[in-house]
């Protein structure tokens, strides 16, 4: 937007001269909106009081302190103190009239009002009715010039007491996406913010008028300053951002600053450094690449780091790689905030992401009054500032799904985890809880279910852990009273681990940082490994879509790891597209912060090793390094051994216990019920005693892999205990199709006890229960049906298997043998044994990756290589000083090959621009495969308006735009503003296309790429919608119904919960012939898969 321009979208009218209404004036900090109190009239042209000093003039009167209001909103305390008389006479005009240049304050005016002088050639921008209504362009705007204090004209055509109606969202949050913003309430708010209000033709400062009735401050004796201090001094009152100026003040002009934040609390705050007369230096902020003077609180720090804790104001992002002393830059920049710039306690809060973190970051800030939460003791707090509940547990929480959730009872399974995994997703990664039921496909009637957990919840008085966040949300969603006053402590937030935001996270954040988004947001985006939860990469990359006008700091020194290890993180990850570009180098020895780890001498030893070796030697190899570590250092505690899935570690958790080496036991026992275990080893059980055959061994077996038999077979089996002559019988009993396949489930018994005798070992036995039998097959069914690939895979079981086999070769000993092992209880004082992802932000002297086989890194079920490689680099970089990675040298992962190997392909760069994969086209307004040329908008005959990467809009309000990018959410355009300003959309929103109206409507051609960020993910191209176009089999439905009504009798529970009638239509019209087919049909997850699956197809194959 050119400079001196006028921007108007829409009819625009005078009213006349602005004549104030005669309103109370209510004091910063009132929670609520209410009419004027009966005997209380004064001369606020604005009825100037704010619920959060950022809120500027416009709020509505509150009521004498001490007294309740009653409202729709509750009950909700009034300020603590009372407003002072009311005053019959407006206030004088600002004798600071237009203030200092550098301060960068802009004007309010009225409709059809020239502009004054000294603000001819700044932006104006005018607010009607149209721009109230489409606010987001305007607040925008407004935003960025209140960042970068820069002068404005901000014409006023519509009623300010409309302007500031508070906005309420009473959708449920699982619709929205952490774009979702109070666009309107911005708008109002950063009109008021760092403005004189000239509506009355004579210029006022509000913020000096509240510094006058709230504190002890009094009139400026004259034109310099706004307010004059009670020890004599003249002195500004600051409405832009709070920090040092980007320059020094001119000597005539240079007056100590009393920010408005705390003239909202009533006080007279000053910077420390300005704090006495004899005081005239300030602490100023400087880009990254330039140097800044350290406050005392900052002595000690790397330049880097400095550059970040002295960033001057408004949002940041401090990309933090692994050891990069991230802590350290956090606690600095607390003490910075609360020590240098005097910002009072009560407007800042530290948000850690759990209470480890939390607890570390109080520690080191203890003594400065700093209110240090993790993301759900936020939460939880806003939602008591409603009303006070329980917070309770998990087995609290299953207690409550037991009474709403009918499910059959399955030895080994757990009917509830499934509901517990979903409920977390809809209230996390707010995703709709339909969504969820289909792509899981064992969590029936989770809409309904959600409504009623959730009732039942508030009917008790209850919260759980997730619902502390949902509920957070819904509230600052639909009650402004409660918003307000999470804003105020939400004033300056820093916000650590940000990369592991979820979509509510992110939202959460965004609704409490308010108007200003004062966020200080610290993270890695290469170490986001939870897209499980909603997490992405892209909070960080593309800051500025949440946060605009962040400014960027980077941490570029590793004093963690030894120089081999960071520059093998940095050739891995260099394979990454979406990233943050960096540059990290590991620290010299002599260059170590005073709380940094020292690196421990190699020994002799390379700082990253990899073994490739025999799979059934992984774990002794592993084991060696490990016994060898604890004798050259005594210690077994500094010590990690980190793997993509817990079950992966069975190998060397056994391996140290028998050789004596203390350890974590992160298995036990309960490893032996999981499906592929269980299976394999009733399989070898048989197969040591065809005579002496337990019922439930051959129940386990006989449908893995799928046989289509065991319907048939099960009420023939009237013994505990069968032999080979008893189940051939049975065989003679069943049909023809029945009998054939079940003796060739015989023949696969047979030909498994025939390698016995032959003196096949324990891993000889397993390898053909796995590959000649099809175990393997049938668990990789079962595999294919999960929604996400998290926690340990059957395959990964039976890797595990196969893997100890070479520890106990005989077969007829492998189970008690492992099952003694299992018992043996963990040290927490031992060596660690994990998973990658329960180490993030931890480190040790020696860490040991096991199991980096192809399968595993990558898991063979993730579809995000790029996350599995950050999985992978976060393993690595948890040392201090030698990691060692353990690979099959038949089956390396390609990450090993990475480690030596960088990528000569660049990551995207451009923050604000999605992968071009992932842009579907749109209609009336967007299109994607343009380039960023300018595109002229192509208009169908129907009127349909096709627009490109490059091509030219106007927003409401008038103003200039370019599109740059679009993705499945909707369109990114570009601000012609310096510097550029880029501003989301979403379909539905509406612009203007060579002076016409157009809505913005995504393109229904699907696209391939995935969804927002936290959203369900995209479907299966194998999962076909449930309203195939396939002609249904009405016999076959008939039949899978009556089946299914003698299921649900046998198991007591409805018929729908054991399959839908639309999903047993699906299942009519595909008539899927494996377990891998069934999988890919909506309504069939895991669960219903292992128990139903083998009678489906065998039903189906009878109608073929």
């Amino acid at each position: 937007m050119r400079r001196g321009s006028t921007v108007t979208a829409s009819r625009r009218w005078s009213t006349g001269p602005c004549r104030p209404p005669r309103s109370c004036w209510a004091p910063y900090g009132s929670p609520a909106t209410m009419n004027c109190w009966p005997g209380r009239s004064g001369s606020s042209p604005h009825g100037i009081g704010t619920s959060r000093p950022d809120h500027g003039p416009g709020r509505a009167p509150a009521p004498p302190a001490g007294q309740v209001i009653h409202s729709h909103l509750g009950r909700v305390r009034s300020s603590r103190r009372p407003p002072l008389a009311c005053r019959d006479m407006p206030p004088p005009p600002a004798v600071s009239f237009p203030g200092p240049d550098l301060l960068g304050r802009g004007v309010v005016i009225g409709p059809d009002t020239p502009a004054p002088d000294g603000y001819r050639d700044a932006t104006r921008v005018v607010i009607d009715e149209q721009v109230l209504a489409h606010p987001r362009a305007a607040a925008a705007i407004l935003h960025h010039h209140w960042l970068h204090r820069r002068r404005i004209v901000i014409e006023l055509a519509v009623d300010n007491a409309d302007a500031r109606q508070p906005e309420v969202i009473d959708l449920p949050p699982y619709r929205l996406s952490p774009d979702v913003d109070l666009a309107r309430e911005r708008l109002h708010a950063l009109t008021w913010t760092n403005t004189y209000d000239l509506r009355s033709g004579q210029p006022i400062w509000w913020h000096g008028v509240l510094a006058q009735r709230r504190t002890d401050a009094t009139a400026p004796l004259d034109a310099r300053g706004d307010i004059t201090l009670p020890d004599g001094r003249a002195a500004w009152v600051d409405g832009g951002p709070r920090g040092p100026l980007a320059r020094a003040l001119t000597t005539a002009e240079d007056l100590p600053i009393v920010h408005r934040e705390s003239i909202g609390l009533g006080r007279l705050t000053l910077p420390v450094d300005v704090a006495t007369p004899e005081t005239d230096t300030r602490a100023t902020d400087t880009p990254a690449t330039a140097t800044a003077t350290a406050a005392p609180e900052a002595d000690g720090l790397a330049d880097d780091q400095r550059a970040a804790v002295l960033h001057r104001d408004g949002p940041a992002r401090i990309i933090a790689p692994a050891g990069s002393g991230k802590t350290r830059v956090l606690t600095a920049r607390l003490r910075h905030l609360l020590t240098d710039r005097n910002i009072e306690p009560e407007l800042m809060t530290a948000v850690a992401y759990n209470t480890r973190a939390a607890s570390e970051l109080r520690d080191r800030t203890r003594g400065l009054g700093a209110s240090i939460r993790t993301l759900h003791s936020l939460a939880l707090w806003i939602c008591n500032l409603d009303v006070r509940r329980e917070v309770i547990q998990e087995r609290d929480v299953r207690g409550i799904l037991d009474t709403l959730v009918r499910t059959a009872r399955i030895p080994n399974q757990d009917p509830y985890q499934p509901y517990l995994e979903a409920l977390s997703e809809v209230r996390l990664a707010l995703r709709d809880p339909s969504e969820v039921e289909a792509a899981r496909g064992d969590v029936d009637d989770l809409p309904e279910v959600f409504d009623r957990y959730r009732d039942e919840l508030d009917r008790r008085g209850l919260l759980d852990f997730d619902e502390q966040v949902y509920r957070a949300l819904e509230l600052l969603l639909t009650r402004p009273d409660i918003r307000a006053t999470a804003q105020r402590v939400g004033t300056h937030l820093l916000v650590d681990e940000f990369q592991d935001l979820t979509p509510a996270f992110l939202l959460l954040i965004r609704l409490v940082a308010g108007p200003t988004a004062q966020v200080f947001a610290v993270g890695d985006d290469d170490q986001t490994i939870y897209s499980y939860a909603g997490a992405t990469p892209r909070y960080l990359v593309d800051i500025d879509r949440w946060f605009p006008g962040a400014r960027h700091h980077a941490l570029e020194v590793n004093y963690r790891c030894p120089p081999a290890v960071v520059d093998a993180a940095l050739a891995l990850l260099s394979h990454n597209r979406t990233r943050v570009v960096k540059t990290i180098h590991s620290a010299p020895a002599d260059d170590q912060p005073d709380d940094a780890s020292v690196l421990e001498p190699a020994a002799d030893r390379e700082s990253l090793t990899v073994h490739q070796v025999a799979s059934a030697q992984m774990g002794t190899v592993a084991a060696q390094l490990i016994i060898d570590r604890i004798a050259a250092t005594g210690r077994a505690d500094d010590i990690a051994v980190l793997a993509r899935v817990n079950s992966a570690l069975l190998p060397l958790q056994v391996t140290l216990t028998d050789a004596g080496v203390a350890h974590t036991a992160p298995l036990d026992a309960s490893i032996l019920g999981r499906t592929g275990v269980r299976t394999a080893l009733a399989y070898l059980r048989m197969g040591l005693d065809l005579e002496r055959i337990r019922r439930d061994d051959l129940l386990d077996t006989i449908n893995r892999p799928a046989r289509k038999v065991k319907s048939a077979v099960q009420p023939l089996l009237r013994s505990s205990r069968l032999s080979m002559a008893q189940l051939e019988q049975v065989a003679d009993a069943l049909d023809p199709t029945h009998r054939d396949r079940f003796l060739e489930y015989l023949g696969d018994l047979r030909s498994l006890e025939g390698a016995i005798t032959d003196g096949a070992d324990t891993g000889a036995c397993l390898r053909i229960i796995r590959e000649r039998i099809g175990l393997g097959e049938a668990m990789d069914a079962l595999d294919s049906s999960r929604s996400r690939p998290e926690g340990s895979s059957h395959a990964d079981d039976l890797d595990a298997l196969l893997q100890l086999a070479a520890l106990q070769p005989d077969p007829s000993a492998f189970r008690d043998w492992l099952a003694d092992r299992l018992k043996v209880p963990g040290d927490p004082g031992g060596v660690t044994l994990s998973t990658v992802h329960r180490v993030k932000g931890m480190e040790w002297g020696q860490v040991v990756v096991f199991g980096a086989n192809a399968g595993l890194f990558p898991h063979r079920l993730a579809d995000d290589i790029e996350e599995e490689r950050r999985v992978f680099h976060v393993a690595i970089t948890r040392c201090r000083d030698q990691v060692t990675v353990v690979a099959d040298r038949e089956r390396p992962s390609p990450f090993v090959a990475e480690l030596s190997a960088a990528s000569g392909r660049p990551p995207d760069r451009v923050a604000q621009q999605p992968d071009r994969a992932s842009r579907p086209d749109a209609t009336a307004g967007v299109g994607s495969d343009g380039d960023r040329e300018v595109a002229l908008p192509e208009r169908a005959a129907d009127g349909t308006v096709t627009v490109r990467d490059g091509s030219p809009l106007t927003l409401i309000g008038g103003f200039p735009a370019q599109v740059i990018a679009t993705d499945v959410d909707g369109v990114e355009v570009a601000l012609e503003l310096t510097p550029p300003v880029t501003l989301r959309l979403g379909y539905g929103d509406s612009v203007l296309v060579d002076g016409r109206p157009t809505t913005l409507v995504r393109r229904a051609t699907a696209r391939p790429g995935g969804p927002r960020p936290g959203s369900a993910p995209a479907q299966d191209p194998g999962r076909l919608p449930v309203g195939d176009d396939l002609p249904v089999d009405d016999a076959l439905f008939e039949t899978l119904r009556g089946w299914r009504a003698r299921i649900s009798a046998e198991a007591g529970v409805p018929a729908y919960l054991v399959f839908q009638d639309r999903h047993l239509r699906t299942i009519a019209a595909r008539k899927p012939a494996t377990l891998g087919d069934l999988a890919a049909c909506p309504g069939v997850g895991p669960t219903k898969l292992e128990r139903y699956g083998d009678d489906v197809l065998d039903l189906v194959d009878r109608h073929r």
